[in-house]
């Protein structure tokens, strides 16, 4: 598990695969409760906002953020 994508890192040993294999059938059951509302699920598009408009400019200047820096970081 990558700590970018959750703040936290993770150590998987031996005890704690066993632990989650003894824990696949529960966990399977309790996730087919949930199929039929999952499978309503409709996709959205997400459009990453257009940080070179004046809008977005704006707005982190009364943020305090220095844009142009924080592009070239990202």
């Amino acid at each position: 598990m990558s700590p970018v994508l959750t703040g936290n890192s993770l150590t998987v040993t031996s005890a704690v695969k066993a632990r989650a294999r003894a824990g696949a059938d529960e966990q399977a059951a309790l996730q087919r409760e949930y199929a039929e509302a999952d499978a309503t699920i409709e996709p959205e598009s997400v459009v990453a906002p257009d940080l070179t408009s004046p809008r977005a400019k704006a707005a982190a200047e009364r943020a305090g953020i220095d844009l142009d820096r924080w592009i070239a970081r990202h």
